[in-house]
């Protein structure tokens, strides 16, 4: 993606970053309040103002996501995330090898290391697929908004935030 493009897209998206860190501050005065009040961890279900955060940002990503620019956007930030945590995962089976001595360990890590990097030049998803273990949509939950953020300035929610009351994997 060009820094043109890039500059473009970031000004068609600049209105939603203010949205965001609304939403976000309102958000961390409920949070402290209860917080104040002994709650650590509130079901946000059980409780009004949190439920209207909420909606304020399922609201915000439903509109976020109908926008042409994060359209335009979506298959880049997909394939750019994939293969920045396939990247991830072949780095650490690189530091396993500098602190393993069990010679069938360091045989599997060659090995997925060189079956890793073989899919990433060929096929990106097998790839992904190959290195996706429980938690793996944290990780890329946690790249996309990195990579939107530092990107474009625009502020995601991940399913996670979304969806509070759920444990996600």
């Amino acid at each position: 993606m060009s820094e043109e493009e890039i500059k473009k897209i970031r000004i068609e998206l600049a209105h939603f970053a203010k949205i965001a860190n609304e939403i976000d501050q309102k958000e961390k005065l409920i949070l402290d309040d209860l917080a104040s009040k002994g709650v650590v961890r509130p079901l946000y279900s059980e409780s009004k103002p949190l439920s209207e955060i909420l909606k304020a940002k399922r609201d915000y990503m439903r509109e976020l996501r109908s926008t042409s620019a994060y359209s335009d956007i979506s298959s880049w930030v997909t394939n750019t995330i994939n293969k920045q945590y396939v990247l991830y995962m072949i780095e650490q089976e690189e530091e396993n090898l500098l602190c393993c001595s069990d010679p069938r360990s360091i045989k599997e890590s060659k090995e997925k290391i060189e079956k890793g990097r073989k899919l990433l030049e060929t096929d990106l998803q097998a790839a992904l697929d190959f290195f996706t273990e429980i938690g793996t949509c944290h990780h890329l939950w946690s790249l996309e908004s990195k990579l939107l953020k530092e990107t474009f300035g625009v502020r995601i929610y991940s399913s996670q935030e979304l969806f509070p009351d759920f444990m996600f994997d």
